[in-house]
């Protein structure tokens, strides 16, 4: 399996992604000091007292973040596997002497890994330098704690694995459609629906973990349903 990823990464290159994904990261940077800033922009605003809580600010942050690598990681899978797989292009794959789930596998694997790393990585950059600087000159009128700090990178991660499930349905639904177009689509409409539940739920920490268990649900029958179609496919 290492030696089929390895194969895919050197097939496809990764310097776009790695561009994609510094974009990302730079987003969310921004997007954190501009939601700190909330307050001091408009303090008539209502709603400006939630930009002072780390929580709210953090939360909203990783959704954001979720969103955006949702969609990095269908139009991933739709470069290595709707494309791959679509027109006669799949003729090559199936003459490998390697069975056609474990290329799919490695695909998959390429597909769930990158966004969510890539996410991980972005996520405590923006997350660590947001703390960092709130220690020297702070805007949050919050108290920064240790559980803030605990809670913070539990929902990093959760939202990470949720960003990475995402992009493995919407390659899903691409590869049905055998459409590159739709697996992008689909990866905006579940970025969207899953932000609003999670928005729903943003000051209760466990929702996050219980919706990264259901997209990784989601994204195992997903997963073995494109096993299925690939192992029946004729060329």
């Amino acid at each position: 399996m290492y030696n089929l990823i390895r194969l895919e990464i050197l097939k496809y290159r990764l310097r776009p992604w790695h561009r994609a994904a510094v974009g990302c990261g730079i987003a969310l940077i921004a997007f954190q000091y501009f939601m700190a800033a909330i307050p001091y922009l408009d303090p008539s605003e209502g709603d400006s007292a939630l930009f002072a809580s780390y929580d709210f600010l953090i939360s909203l942050n990783h959704i954001l973040g979720t969103a955006m690598f949702t969609i990095l990681g269908s139009v991933m899978g739709a470069r290595l596997i709707v494309e791959a797989y679509g027109d006669k292009k799949a003729v090559l794959l199936f003459s490998y002497p390697v069975s056609r789930k474990r290329i799919l596998g490695g695909k998959l694997l390429i597909v769930f890994a990158y966004p969510t790393a890539a996410m991980a990585v972005w996520g405590l950059v923006s997350d660590g330098l947001f703390f960092f600087t709130e220690q020297i000159f702070p805007i949050c009128r919050d108290q920064l704690t240790v559980q803030i700090l605990f809670t913070a990178f539990i929902s990093l991660i959760c939202h990470c694995v949720i960003a990475g499930a995402l992009g493995i349905q919407a390659t899903w639904l691409g590869f049905i459609k055998k459409s590159v177009s739709a697996a992008i689509v689909s990866s905006v409409i579940l970025a969207t629906v899953i932000c609003q539940v999670l928005s729903a739920g943003i000051s209760f920490w466990p929702t996050a973990a219980l919706t990264a268990v259901i997209c990784i649900a989601g994204a195992g029958a997903a997963g073995a349903d494109l096993g299925r179609r690939v192992q029946n496919m004729e060329v």
